[in-house]
């Protein structure tokens, strides 16, 4: 590669988003955490994605081929200007979540034999040259390993837009899989965004100073007027902290208004503000127990049990 000039590609999301599911999984396979552990990792990945809005706009291969573009730098090096969540996605989170998903899927597809590090074996094998892996190796190598319907799945996932299939994937380990409202402490926790999910905006805990990071469209926040910036101050007439705001907007009742006061540059301002349906969930895996003898195969392989 030339890095004294663009260096333009379509698979980062194997080189990035590969590297950090199997940072993982590399953990769970030498036994350094355990099952739990490893699949609220899993859990926690597929959270940020729905956290940022842009996974509706921008495929993984729009992700990887943009970072070198002009537009794509000035989304990553100057939030405050652009609409980055919004427009964008990370090829390291979504890359992480495909990953997990094409490894049980290729242990579906072979009965367990075999998953997602035989094909990264497949590639090693041809890394002789500082090139690389040509465009399309790496599908190659997935029909390959597993057939060419799980190669489609691979080029519906980096190809398009539409939601990854959760439900029916996990099924096929054996796994039941769940979006749960978090409580107020997971919430809290480390790592998990600022979301309301029944206005669509994000916020930032600036010291005391509650701000708007960033607003989805068609969503109430937007609808309402609220824009970034903007100091949240009050929901109908209680004060909004740090330590109240989950709890009192978690009491609004959806398709009710509200009167949510705020600043902008200095003013004090009353927006009327209807909040949709919480849809902000956290992902949640935990084996199934009904599943079938061939999915309790492929988890046990899937996860060294």
């Amino acid at each position: 590669f030339d890095y004294t000039q663009e260096a333009y590609s379509k698979t980062l999301w194997v080189v990035e988003g590969f590297t950090d599911y199997f940072a993982w999984y590399g953990l769970r396979m030498a036994g350094a955490i355990d099952v739990p552990t490893y699949l609220r990792w899993v859990g926690r990945y597929i959270d940020q994605l729905h956290d940022v809005p842009g996974r509706k706009v921008m495929t993984l291969e729009e992700a990887s081929w943009n970072v070198w573009n002009q537009d794509g730098f000035a989304a990553r090096t100057s939030f405050e200007e652009t609409n980055t969540t919004n427009r964008y996605i990370s090829y390291y989170v979504k890359g992480a979540v495909m990953a997990a998903l094409l490894d049980v899927e290729i242990r579906a597809a072979t009965a367990g034999k075999h998953g997602l590090d035989e094909v990264l074996r497949g590639l090693w094998k041809e890394a002789d040259e500082p090139e690389g892996y040509p465009p399309g190796r790496v599908e190659d190598e997935v029909e390959r390993v597993a057939g060419r319907g799980v190669r489609r799945l691979l080029e519906r996932w980096t190809q398009t837009t539409a939601t990854l299939p959760y439900r029916s994937t996990y099924a096929k380990a054996g796994m039941r899989y769940q979006e749960v409202l978090p409580s107020i402490q997971q919430d809290q926790a480390r790592g998990r965004r600022r979301v309301l999910g029944m206005l669509g905006v994000e916020l930032k805990e600036d010291g005391p100073l509650l701000k708007v990071l960033n607003v989805e469209p068609d969503l109430p926040g937007a609808a309402a007027g609220l824009l970034k910036d903007d100091e949240l101050l009050a929901l109908d007439g209680r004060r909004l902290d740090r330590g109240s705001w989950r709890r009192l907007f978690r009491a609004a009742k959806a398709g009710e208004s509200v009167k949510l006061t705020i600043y902008r540059h200095d003013t004090l301002r009353t927006l009327d503000i209807v909040p949709g349906k919480d849809v902000r969930k956290m992902a949640k895996l935990e084996p199934a127990k009904d599943a079938s003898s061939a999915a309790r195969r492929v988890r046990e392989r899937w996860l060294g049990e």
